[in-house]
C-alpha cells in the first residue's frame, strides 16, 4: 500500500494544510509588514483594512483608520497594532492570496521536461554507472540494468555489521531547558559526550550558517583540546576556522595533515562524498530525520574513515566497504535522536517507551523509510518513463519525415496548467487505474510506439500494479511536485506595453461652449456637445453595449475638446489609454456639460461664467476615507453657487467617472432603477437575468430606458478605462457590477 504521507502532496491538501497553519499561528511580523505594505498600494487600501479592523475589536481606535496606520513607526507598530491582527482572517486571508499564493501557484501553460530515462537511453558505446548500494535498483530506467556481483552481494550485510558493533550507540535527545535551541541542545550534548564530529544527516541544524555553527562550537568546545573547526563554506568549498577567527581553505592550511585538534561538522548536503582522514579515535555524532533511506544514513556515516588505515583488511572489498576501515577500529558513531524521531522509531520498530533505542532499532526504522521512500518513487518512476517513451515516439515520427515541424514542437511539450474542470471532475475507477495513461500514453498509442515501446509501456504498468498503486493521481500529483521546484528557475523579464505614439488633437474653446457658460442657454444642434459616452465610441467597452454607446441613455453632455484627445486617424485605433478623467463641469437649472481643463482655464480668465451657468469642480470618489465631492461645491466659479443641480444629472455624472462608493442605499435603490438592475432578492415577481438585470420593464422601472443589460459595458468602463485593470470588487459599484445585492448595512455611514 502507498504511504500515507504521499497523500499530502496534492496541491488542494497543501492550500488547506498552508491555510490553518496561519490561522493557527498567526501572522509574523515581517508578514504583517509586507502585508501592510503591499495594502498601501492598493486603490482600495482603506475598504479592505475596514475589514481587518471590523474584525479586531481590540485595535486601538485610533488605529482603525489606514491613515493612522505609519508603517515608518515599527515600534508602534509592532506594540500596538500586530497584536490586534495577528489572528485576524480577513489579514490572513489577504496575506496568502496576494503573497502566498500569489508566488507559490504560478502555472505555465505548458512545459518542457528531462530526466534520468533520457540519459540512460541506449547509445553507440555501453552506459555504465556506479553506486554503493542496490537499494534503487527498482527505480533505474528500463535501459540500465543493475549488476549484482556475486563476489560483492555481502557488502551491504557487512556495512550493517560495521554499524551493530558495540562501539556504537544511540542518545536519546531530551527536552532541555526551554531557552535552549535545538542546536544547543545538539552541541551541549556533543562536548559532554567528547564527540568530534558531527553529521548532520536529518537536517536538524537549520537555525544558523555553517560558518556560524562552527564558530559558535568552537567557542563552547574545550581549548586544550580543540584549535579548529573543519566545515563547508555556502560556496561548497572546505574550510577551517581558528580560534582568532581566521578562515582558511583547509587544502592550504596547516591542519591538511594535521587534524588531531580540529572539530568536524558537515551538513545534509555535504556527509556523502567527502573524505577526510581523521585520527582512529574519533567518534561522530549523527542526526536523524524524517524519510532517511539506509542508503542515505550509511553513506553520510562512512564519509570521514580514511582509505589509508593501517588496520585494514587486505581482502577484496567494495568501495563504500573500503571507506569503512576504521569503523570498528577506533572510530565509532553515536546516532542523536531528537523527541520528535524518537516517537517515529518507537512507532515503526514496536520499542516500548520504557525502554532504550538501540542501534538495531534505527537501522531497521532506516531500512522501513528506504522502502517507504521507493513506493513512494514508483509513480514518479511511472509518469517519467511513460513520459521519455512518448518523446521518443516522437522523435522516431520525425526522424522519419525527416523535418521538426510545430506541430511537433507543441506535441513534445505537456499542459502543465490545469483547468476547474480537471482539478475537481470525478474520475471513474476505470479511469483511474489508466494512470499516467490518461495523459500521455493516450496520446503514445495514437502515435503507434515501436514494438520494443509497447512491451516497455506493459512492463511500467505491471511493476505500478505489482505495487498496488492508484497511479492516476499520485503520479500527477508528484510529477507536479518535482516540477513545481523548477518554477523558480525561469527567468521572466516583464516589459510594460505603452500605446502607440500618436499626435494630440489641438484644444479649441468654441463659442458655444462661452455662450452656455455665460448665458445658460444651450444649443442642443451644435457640434461642440456630445452625448457623454460618445468619447467611448472608439474603445474597446463599444461591443458590450450593441445598441451603440451614443445610444446609452443619458442626459448628461461632453464638450468636443475634452471628447477628442488625439488624432483618431489610423485603422483599429483604440482610444483606451487616450480617455481624459472628469475634473471640471459646467452646469445650468437644467443641464451639465463635462469640459477639460483646458477648457475651464480659458473660461476662468474670460471671465465667462456667470449666475446662469456655473463652473464645478469634480473628482470621483475612489475610496471610503475621501468624502464624496458629488454636491459640486468643493470649488464654483462664481464662488457663490445657489442652484441645485438634478439628482439624475449626478448619478450619470458619477457613472461616467467611475465613481466607487455610494452615498447611501436610496441612491443605491436610485442607480439600480435607472440602471434596470434589481436590489432586492426575486422572489418570482420579475424576470430577472443572472447579472440582475430586469427584463420586463413595469411598474418601479417603467421608467427605465436600458433595453439590454449595461453591465458588462460598465464593468469595462470602470474597471478598465476608469481604473486602469485595478480590482473593484470591494467596492459598491464591484458589488453592483457582479450581481450582488446590496443591504443598508452596506452603508454605515451615510452621508447627509
Amino acid at each position: 500500500m502507498p504511504s500515507p504521507r504521499s497523500e499530502f502532496s496534492h496541491p488542494d491538501v497543501v492550500i488547506v494544510l498552508t491555510c490553518l497553519s496561519y490561522y493557527y499561528r498567526g501572522f509574523a511580523d515581517d508578514e504583517l509588514f509586507t502585508s501592510l505594505e503591499l495594502l498601501s498600494k492598493s486603490d482600495l487600501a482603506d475598504q479592505e483594512y475596514g475589514i481587518w479592523t471590523s474584525a479586531a475589536p481590540a485595535l486601538s481606535p485610533t488605529l482603525r483608520h489606514f491613515s493612522g496606520v505609519n508603517l515608518k513607526d515599527q515600534a508602534r507598530c509592532r506594540q500596538s497594532l500586530f497584536p490586534a491582527l495577528r489572528y485576524v482572517k480577513p489579514a490572513v486571508d489577504f496575506y496568502l492570496s496576494n503573497v502566498v499564493f500569489a508566488k507559490e501557484m504560478k502555472e505555465f501553460p505548458s512545459k518542457l521536461s528531462a530526466s534520468g530515462w533520457d540519459l540512460a537511453k541506449p547509445k553507440a558505446h555501453p552506459l555504465t554507472g556506479f553506486s554503493g548500494t542496490i537499494d534503487s535498483k527498482r527505480v533505474l530506467p528500463l535501459a540500465v540494468e543493475a549488476l549484482d556481483l556475486p563476489d560483492q552481494r555481502y557488502t551491504n550485510a557487512t556495512v550493517l555489521d560495521c554499524l551493530l558493533g558495540n562501539e556504537n550507540e544511540v542518545l536519546e535527545l531530551g527536552e532541555g531547558p526551554s531557552q535552549l535551541s535545538v542546536l544547543d541542545t545538539l552541541l551541549d550534548a556533543v562536548t559532554k559526550n567528547g564527540m568530534r564530529v558531527i553529521l548532520d544527516v536529518g537536517a536538524q541544524i537549520i537555525e544558523c550558517s555553517n560558518a556560524q555553527l562552527a564558530k559558535h562550537w568552537l567557542e563552547s568546545a574545550p581549548a586544550s583540546k580543540t584549535d579548529a573547526v573543519i566545515y563547508f563554506e555556502d560556496n561548497d568549498e572546505l574550510s577551517v576556522v581558528a580560534r582568532d577567527g581566521t578562515v582558511d581553505a583547509f587544502l592550504t592550511s596547516p591542519f591538511t595533515s594535521n587534524t588531531e585538534r580540529c572539530l568536524v561538522f558537515l551538513d545534509q548536503a555535504h556527509t556523502r562524498g567527502t573524505d577526510l582522514r581523521l585520527p582512529d579515535r574519533y567518534r561522530a555524532a549523527v542526526t536523524l530525520g524524517p524519510a532517511i533511506t539506509k542508503d542515505t544514513l550509511v553513506q553520510g556515516i562512512f564519509f570521514f574513515l580514511s582509505r589509508e588505515s593501517p588496520a585494514a583488511s587486505t581482502d577484496t572489498m567494495a568501495t563504500a566497504c573500503m571507506r569503512m576501515r576504521k569503523l570498528g577500529h577506533g572510530q565509532s558513531v553515536t546516532f542523536c535522536v531528537s523527541q520528535e524521531m524518537q516517537k517515529r522509531i518507537r512507532t515503526t520498530c514496536g520499542v516500548d517507551p520504557s525502554q532504550s533505542i538501540a542501534v538495531v532499532d534505527v537501522l531497521e526504522w532506516a531500512i522501513s523509510e528506504t522502502w517507504e521512500e521507493e513506493v513512494r518513487s514508483i509513480p514518479l518512476w511511472e509518469n517519467q518513463g511513460i513520459r521519455h517513451l512518448y518523446q521518443e515516439t516522437i522523435w522516431d515520427r520525425v526522424a522519419r519525415k525527416k523535418n521538426f515541424s510545430q506541430r511537433d514542437a507543441q506535441d513534445y511539450t505537456e499542459p502543465e496548467a490545469r483547468t476547474l474542470e480537471h482539478r475537481y471532475r470525478p474520475i471513474s475507477a476505470a479511469m483511474l487505474s489508466l494512470g499516467p495513461f490518461t495523459l500521455l500514453g493516450k496520446l503514445t498509442a495514437a502515435l503507434c510506439p515501436s514494438d520494443i515501446g509497447k512491451q516497455q509501456l506493459g512492463f511500467i504498468q505491471q511493476k505500478a500494479e505489482a505495487f498496488k498503486l492508484a497511479s492516476a493521481a499520485q503520479s500527477a500529483n508528484f510529477q507536479e511536485e518535482q516540477e513545481r521546484e523548477l518554477a523558480p528557475e525561469i527567468e521572466q523579464e516583464r516589459q510594460v506595453e505603452r500605446p502607440p505614439q500618436v499626435a494630440p488633437k489641438p484644444h479649441s474653446l468654441h463659442d458655444d461652449v462661452i455662450h452656455f457658460a455665460c448665458t445658460g442657454e444651450l444649443r442642443l444642434a451644435s457640434a461642440a456637445f456630445l452625448s457623454s459616452f460618445q468619447a467611448l465610441e472608439k474603445s474597446s467597452a463599444v461591443q458590450y453595449f450593441p445598441p451603440g454607446v451614443s445610444n446609452f441613455p443619458s442626459d448628461l453632455l461632453i464638450t468636443a475638446d475634452y471628447a477628442h484627445t488625439v488624432d483618431e486617424r489610423g485603422q483599429g485605433f483604440c482610444s483606451d489609454m487616450y480617455q481624459r478623467p472628469v475634473q471640471w463641469v459646467i452646469t445650468s437649472k437644467l443641464h451639465m456639460v463635462v469640459i477639460s481643463q483646458w477648457e475651464a482655464n480659458k473660461l476662468k480668465q474670460l471671465g465667462s461664467c456667470s449666475s446662469h451657468a456655473m463652473l464645478r469642480a469634480y473628482l470621483p470618489r475612489p475610496s471610503l476615507t475621501f468624502r464624496t465631492l458629488e454636491d459640486l461645491q468643493i470649488y464654483t466659479v462664481p464662488a457663490t453657487a445657489s442652484d441645485e443641480v438634478r439628482p439624475e444629472l449626478i448619478m450619470q455624472l458619477n457613472l461616467f467617472a467611475g465613481q466607487l462608493y455610494l452615498r447611501s442605499y436610496q441612491h443605491y435603490v436610485a442607480l439600480c432603477r435607472y440602471l434596470g438592475l434589481s436590489y432586492m432578492e426575486n422572489r418570482g415577481d420579475k424576470e430577472i437575468a443572472a447579472d440582475g438585470f430586469v427584463r420586463r420593464k413595469e411598474g418601479e422601472y417603467a421608467g427605465c430606458r436600458f433595453e439590454t443589460s449595461p453591465i458588462m459595458f460598465l464593468n469595462v468602463l470602470i474597471q478598465k478605462l476608469r481604473r486602469d485593470c485595478m480590482g473593484i470588487e470591494k467596492t459598491h459599484m464591484g458589488k453592483i457590477l457582479a450581481g450582488e445585492i446590496l443591504t443598508e448595512k452596506d452603508f454605515p455611514e451615510e452621508e447627509a
